[in-house]
């Protein structure tokens, strides 16, 4: 028999085995640093520590760790098939090695980003890509970098004279440092990412708009805000023996000299000003040594 592939399709068996087939073992690093953090974000000392700044466990909960294909294709949740997730607040997770490029599918904005960027959007071709799943085909999500240990992405669209919208759905990735399956070690770090790169998909989903001239400005108050978060998160969770203390605190030391730039003019990350005088905080971070955050 003489079997006929269509354009695009694998050409033989052992093409469409390898392009059905997962990549490693990412996915069950990002299922598993998930997991893990929906445990962090449910201790009671996290939440009382994080007060009603971060919304974090409901942010969690929309996030869905995917397969990658061989192929180097983002397969969607296998819970919304037959693309469901369109019209569902779904954002997907992923862990690849450095510098590996990936293709997605679930481009399309989540229906929670259509509303709040249709609400200020001005120019009509970009209100009307907003609700044609067709504008927004398979496309090729940034690569994590080797100097970086996750990302969150979502793409952005002009809506309005010297304003942009982030209105693709967000993606987060992980960069898988090591080969094979993950240990504790691993999996709690992927953990830590997840909530601070959590924290930017929810900027991007609630406050999308920004001035074109103040990108930094709004890149910068994220980090600031994400940074902060994992270290009232990692002070929560290291309330325990000193010797558990030191080690786990060190291991987030960035995120501890940000929230102390930030702590020294606004105070705690519980109260109301927790994130006001933006700029002396960008400065006071600056001054620390570790703008490098904010590229």
């Amino acid at each position: 028999m003489i079997r006929r592939w269509q354009a695009g399709s694998p050409r033989s068996i052992q093409e469409w085995y390898s392009s059905t087939q997962e990549r490693g073992y990412g996915y069950t690093l990002a299922r598993d640093g998930l997991e893990l953090a929906h445990e962090i974000a449910d201790l009671p000392r996290v939440q009382e520590a994080l007060g009603n700044v971060c919304i974090l466990a409901t942010t969690l909960d929309t996030l869905h760790a995917c397969r990658v294909t061989r192929r180097g294709i983002l397969s969607p949740p296998r819970e919304y098939p037959h693309g469901q997730w369109q019209e569902r607040d779904v954002y997907p997770l992923i862990a690849v090695p450095a510098n590996d490029h990936v293709r997605s599918p679930m481009c399309y904005p989540s229906p929670t980003q259509r509303r709040n960027v249709a609400r200020v959007a001005q120019h009509p071709e970009a209100i009307a890509d907003l609700f044609t799943s067709e504008a927004w085909p398979l496309d090729e999500i940034p690569p994590v970098q080797d100097r970086q240990h996750a990302i969150a992405y979502a793409e952005s669209i002009i809506i309005a004279p010297d304003y942009r919208a982030y209105s693709g759905r967000p993606h987060i990735s992980l960069r898988k440092k090591q080969p094979g399956r993950p240990d504790r070690s691993q999996t709690l770090i992927a953990a830590h990412e997840v909530i601070h790169e959590a924290v930017h998909l929810s900027h991007f989903v609630h406050h999308p708009i920004y001035h074109e001239e103040k990108r930094d400005r709004y890149r910068a108050i994220t980090e600031i805000v994400a940074f902060s978060v994992n270290a009232a998160v990692s002070r929560a969770i290291a309330q325990g023996s000193p010797a558990m203390r030191e080690r786990y605190l060190a291991a987030m030391s960035t995120a501890m000299r940000v929230d102390a730039a930030r702590h020294s003019i606004n105070g705690s990350i519980s109260s109301s000003n927790a994130f006001a005088n933006i700029e002396q905080v960008i400065a006071a971070v600056k001054q620390q040594g570790i703008g490098y955050i904010f590229h």
